[in-house]
């Protein structure tokens, strides 16, 4: 597969030309391929997704994280993604194209190429794409008219492209079930044959930054919310040190047991909340000071074995500063208990213990709490 650098140069004169030929509405897709990334540093640190935010209009600034999210969905669902390359009548306009499609999509493009050439603009985005796009568009910048909210946006499924050439290509595009079916957007194409893989790259994302910071695990979920947001904005725009896993990773095997189904349950008066960010799922409960109770996962594992079990939870400064949970390895037997502060940041480390199927973890709550406390999710990693 062919390597583009991760900065561009001047607009080449074709590309000015494809510019002024389109309409307002499509120059959003095509301002994104050209002008130079930001060059902002962070004292010195690697360059962060944040960094690009304020600076630059283009997206081939976080092609390195996007290339290793793109090999991880890869590990995570081997039939998901297809790479194309540039030539045999396929072109690359601009220096932002990450060039993936589902295989079916993929085949159909070569196909369509084949008889004539085309000009791809964009194809298969990732999530930090995504979301330079949209801020930049939020802040009026780059020429950019519309942009989906990170997680939500078409290109993420894996069966779109934006084409230079679409009214000389629509006729061999539509041959081969490319379709241009949003209004106003005459660039984009869809094959609506290929499966949505929306979400697959905030997962592969997720696992990234799991692997990479086994101090400060998020959920796995598929879902953009703060958590995952937060930490795209401060992730390397060149790729985490350690990229996409393919064997017996650990982080990948890892296990959530959220606050809520029929794994879950409580004694007293929870109330719930999604008042501060950094929460696993929906939200998180909370039991005021003063109160007591208790909140009990039940960990449901396939198998016995050695794992590390962590206690997630969003910190606060009115938190309970001695929050008492109890791990039985076993349903009954004799528990651990391990005492947190949940000011301080989670997911905390309650311990690494070999668990049978039906161990559990119980958050107890005395009268002598002072402070909220707080039952959010537990995660348990392989301790291989």
């Amino acid at each position: 597969m062919r390597r583009h650098p991760l900065t561009d140069g001047v607009a080449s004169p074709r590309l000015v030309l494809l510019l002024a030929a389109l309409s307002p509405s499509s120059i959003g897709c095509l301002a994104l391929d050209e002008g130079p990334p930001s060059e902002s540093t962070s004292a010195g640190l690697a360059v962060t997704v944040a960094d690009h935010v304020a600076g630059g209009c283009s997206t081939s600034a976080v092609l390195g994280l996007s290339r290793q999210i793109a090999d991880e969905i890869t590990c995570m669902a081997p039939d998901a993604l297809a790479s194309f390359e540039e030539g045999s009548g396929i072109q690359f306009v601009g220096s932002a194209v990450l060039p993936y499609l589902a295989p079916g999509g993929r085949d159909e493009l070569v196909a369509a190429a084949a008889e004539g050439p085309l000009e791809v603009i964009s194809a298969f985005r990732t999530l930090p794409q995504q979301l330079l796009l949209r801020r930049w568009y939020e802040q009026g910048r780059c020429g950019i008219t519309a942009a989906a909210q990170p997680g939500r946006s078409n290109h993420e499924t894996g069966r779109a492209i934006d084409f230079g050439n679409r009214d000389a290509a629509r006729g061999r595009l539509g041959r081969h079930g490319w379709e241009a079916n949003v209004p106003g957007d005459p660039n984009h194409f869809e094959h609506l044959d290929s499966p949505d893989r929306r979400g697959l790259d905030v997962t592969a994302f997720q696992r990234l930054w799991n692997r990479n910071h086994p101090e400060d695990l998020i959920a796995e979920d598929g879902a953009y919310g703060n958590q995952t947001a937060s930490r795209l904005l401060r992730s390397p725009a060149a790729g985490f040190e350690l990229g996409a896993g393919c064997g017996d990773d650990p982080v990948a095997q890892t296990v959530w047991v959220d606050n809520a189904g029929a794994a879950f349950t409580t004694t007293g008066t929870w109330g719930w909340s999604t008042n501060v960010s950094g929460y696993f799922g929906d939200g998180y409960r909370v039991l005021r000071t003063g109160r007591t109770g208790s909140a009990t996962w039940s960990l449901g594992l396939q198998a016995a074995g050695r794992y590390e079990v962590w206690a997630a939870y969003p910190s606060a400064s009115d938190r309970n500063p001695r929050a008492r949970f109890l791990v039985e390895t076993l349903a009954g037997s004799a528990p651990t208990e391990v005492v947190v502060d949940q000011k301080s940041e989670g997911p905390i480390l309650l311990g690494t213990y070999h668990l049978e199927p039906s161990a559990r973890v119980t958050l107890q709550v005395d009268r002598a709490a002072t402070g909220a406390t707080i039952a959010d999710a537990i995660r348990l990693v392989p301790a291989w």
